[in-house]
């Protein structure tokens, strides 16, 4: 049995966001059609902003050498990439999407089921990147798959009692499943899954877990806002690809949307869980947005440090997969090298210790939404051993 009703504040203003969007056919797939018809990847435009790459574009001699078709062919590569991973996030959020929902409202509980449509703009996005994937990388898709389920949730099911048998913490436990969460200081996004999907739904009540999970969800929501806002940016100077611009655009549009379910949805769950269930919930918010910080606040010098050290950002790794897959590209027959001795030697040189222009940004951006999720849910951070990013951020707040 259902557990909330949707605040009908929310309902309002999301049906309101919801009708302007699809009073015309809003969904992505069309554009997805036109890269398969386009032909492929189109050496006359940039794809993304160049500095959005992670790459020491401007220090490097070897990306420093390369001819702007070159460059506009590894932007091409590294939007590929971006959305490569951000469909396989997509993918794994549909499952708890609709689960989730389905846990804590009523079916088709408000008037054009805002929750359950998300889920369905999300099919329609990793169609559509799936199609970029394909059209840019023509034939060699064949030979690289373009993604799987990323999620590692478990196959437990409810037992007659309704009691979740949450073998991801203590299998012999019956104790709040937040406060085991927290005791064993393990936040992974598939353990969260596990915990919203199958702990008893009167826990799920008492914890405001509706709220933990859409605000962490808005964790994500911050991290996807934070680059395709400036993915496209100086359009004077730069000829972007036309269905790139539309295809990030039309994505943008719809997070927006999803964007405000997280915050404000997100919010009011949280609110209405019992004293004490906000208290270990604020304890778990806490220390996903000190993981996001840590994962966040780098500069791109620590990337490259981590890279060598075998523990690789994914934000970094865009990057790095672009390089790679560019180097089969015909316009790099020339100009080849080997990306991985590339990259280590940056290390060496000490590349990236400066803040490039895009990276203060998106840092301001992230570091003020992050502010705002603080102060509404009345957070106390504590930093641990990494207090460098701690500080980035904090800084980042008065850019």
């Amino acid at each position: 049995m259902a557990i909330n009703t949707l605040n009908q504040k929310f309902v309002k203003i999301q049906n309101s966001l919801f009708e302007r969007a699809h009073t015309e056919p809003s969904e992505l797939k069309s554009v997805g059609i036109k890269f398969k018809k386009q032909g492929g990847l189109n050496k006359d435009n940039y794809y993304v902003y160049p500095e959005m790459m992670n790459l020491p574009i401007y220090e490097c001699e070897y990306l420093k050498s390369l001819t702007p078709e070159q460059m506009r062919v590894l932007t091409a590569y590294f939007l590929v990439s971006s959305y490569q991973y951000t469909a396989s996030r997509e993918l794994d959020s549909v499952k708890t999407n609709m689960c989730m929902t389905a846990r804590l409202f009523d079916t088709l509980s408000d008037e054009y089921m805002v929750l359950f449509q998300e889920t369905f703009e999300e099919m329609d996005h990793i169609f559509t990147f799936r199609a970029f994937y394909e059209a840019i990388l023509g034939e060699k898709a064949k030979t690289l798959p373009f993604g799987q389920r990323r999620s590692t949730l478990l196959s437990i099911n409810e037992d007659e009692s309704g009691n979740a048998a949450l073998q991801v913490l203590d299998p012999s436990a019956r104790s709040n499943p937040l406060e085991q969460l927290i005791a064993s200081k393990t936040y992974g996004t598939a353990v969260l899954d596990n915990i919203f999907q199958f702990a008893p739904v009167s826990v799920l009540k008492g914890i405001g877990v509706g709220g933990v999970y859409l605000l962490n969800r808005y964790l994500a929501n911050i991290r996807l806002k934070q680059n395709e806002s400036y993915f496209h940016v100086e359009a004077d100077k730069f000829n972007y690809d036309p269905a790139a611009v539309e295809m990030v655009q039309g994505h943008a549009t719809d997070e927006a949307r999803h964007y405000t379910t997280s915050f404000d949805m997100g919010l009011h769950l949280f609110n209405e869980g019992s004293t004490a269930g906000r208290k270990l919930a604020r304890k778990l918010l806490a220390n996903r947005v000190l993981k996001f910080i840590n994962a966040e606040f780098r500069t791109l010098n620590t990337m490259i440090s981590l890279y060598e050290k075998g523990t690789p950002t994914e934000m970094f790794m865009r990057g790095v997969k672009a390089l790679n897959l560019a180097m089969d590209h015909p316009s790099f027959a020339d100009n080849r090298t080997d990306v991985r001795a590339l990259v280590l030697s940056w290390n060496t040189h000490g590349y990236g210790k400066e803040q490039m222009t895009m990276e203060r940004r998106r840092w301001r951006y992230a570091a003020q939404q992050l502010q705002r999720l603080i102060d509404a849910a009345d957070l106390d951070l504590t930093p641990g051993q990494d207090q460098w990013s701690y500080q980035q951020f904090q800084a980042a707040t008065s850019y």
